[in-house]
């Protein structure tokens, strides 16, 4: 019997991305047991193709692969505190995440729907935003379900800004992939087929609003400033005469918001946010998280304390016995930080090494013009938004220890696979 490799890495990659996207209610309802099996389960079944019957590396590809097997290596064997004393799950949870990237070798037609995938599954997160926004008695539902109210929605009053989630941070992550895969096609239209389609601009546009009710500064900064990266990587040979463009778009933008801030609640809050970085009490909090990675960094600068470790170094200098139980065990909120102090210079080397190499592979591939394909060219300026996004979103936030790596590691495996495909 014929395996279609495309088929399983296709169902394996929709169940971890609704996985991804939507946790927080899954666990909700299904026991801690029942995450192992779900995510090891379809992470095999997309790996199956691979393992078993398609062992046939594309041998540009063999450095990037590597170096991710390299990391998998550094997190396992460098005195792995998740394995050894605090939570399996969060190793499996990580592990699971990069080897998405291996489903590249699994055949390359699935891609052809990948951007469809990641819009359609996370497109729940930005039509609950709306809903809660103009009908917010109904987030009581979430506040039942949780038992909580969910941090940043001001005790259930802006219920919008989280969204599904347990956490608003985290309904900007999700809304932030929404708005890059579509903000990728967005591009393409206008960069190389000289097309403007409504349906693409009304989607780019909701989503774009969606992500400001969030109130989210990193995330909304971080994807403007992606997009503009990839409209420049995209179009090398055209960079002065965008760069004008750009400066009147961005400049635009901004003051429109300005504008809309004396108006809509949401983005006044999203602005006043932005003059309070650095003082308030979210970023005086980080800073201290980082000089804590930094003093143990310089206490084991070659190899650092351990994979894992520094949650329990917050929950000894950091944690406040008046906290929630929920937010004990933190991360650094910078992953260059953390893991130079959980892996040392090696471990943060290797990393570094990884996600360059991937995004200089997937640039290059897009900008020599040999993929010429329409849907394929789409794919690649998806996978380069999200490796840009996540290369800026580490400054402040925990994408290879949460969920973030999915998306990643999914826009990654896309863009390989692309590039496979147009080599075979």
């Amino acid at each position: 019997m014929k395996i279609n490799s495309s088929k399983l890495v296709n169902i394996s990659c929709i169940f971890l991305l609704i996985y991804a996207n939507y946790n927080t209610l899954i666990n909700g309802v299904l026991s801690d047991t029942f995450r192992y099996i779900y995510i090891i389960g379809f992470t095999v079944i997309g790996l199956l193709a691979f393992l078993i019957f398609r062992f046939d590396v594309y041998k540009p590809e063999r450095g990037i692969l590597l170096a991710w097997l390299l990391l998998i290596l550094e997190i396992t064997l460098n005195r792995n505190y998740d394995l050894a004393e605090y939570s399996k799950f969060f190793y499996v949870r990580t592990v699971c995440g990069i080897l998405i990237i291996f489903l590249s070798q699994c055949g390359g037609q699935w891609a052809k729907n990948s951007i469809k995938t990641i819009t359609r599954i996370g497109s729940l997160n930005i039509v609950a935003t709306f809903v809660f926004f103009i009908v917010p008695g109904l987030y009581s539902i979430m506040v039942d379900f949780y038992g909580m109210y969910p941090t940043g929605t001001d005790n259930g009053t802006a219920g919008y800004r989280a969204g599904l989630a347990n956490h608003y941070s985290q309904n900007g992550t999700y809304i932030s992939f929404v708005l890059l895969a579509i903000g990728a096609v967005w591009l393409f239209e206008r960069t190389e087929i000289k097309k403007k389609k409504i349906m693409t601009s009304l989607l780019f546009f909701l989503s774009f609003v969606a992500l400001v009710l969030t109130t989210k500064r990193a995330h909304f900064l971080f994807c403007v400033m992606t997009l503009c990266i990839v409209y420049f990587l995209a179009n090398p040979k055209q960079i002065m005469g965008r760069t004008f463009k750009i400066i009147v778009a961005v400049f635009a933008a901004i003051g429109l918001l300005y504008i809309g801030s004396f108006f809509i609640q949401p983005i006044a809050d999203l602005l006043s946010r932005f003059s309070t970085a650095g003082v308030d009490s979210e970023s005086t909090s980080r800073l201290k998280m980082w000089a804590l990675a930094l003093q143990n960094f310089m206490q084991y600068p070659i190899f650092g304390i351990g994979w894992g470790r520094f949650k329990a170094l917050y929950y000894a200098n950091l944690y406040q016995s008046w906290q929630s139980e929920a937010f004990s065990y933190l991360n650094a909120h910078n992953v260059y930080i953390q893991l130079l102090c959980e892996t040392g210079i090696v471990g943060l080397l290797i990393y570094l090494n990884a996600i360059i190499s991937t995004l200089i592979f997937t640039v290059k591939a897009l900008t020599k013009g040999k993929i010429v394909e329409d849907w394929k060219r789409k794919v690649l300026y998806m996978s380069i938004a999200f490796q840009v996004f996540i290369i800026l979103y580490n400054f402040t936030g925990n994408s290879l220890y949460d969920y973030s790596i999915y998306f990643y590691s999914f826009a990654v495996a896309a863009g390989l696979s692309v590039i496979k495909l147009s080599k075979s």
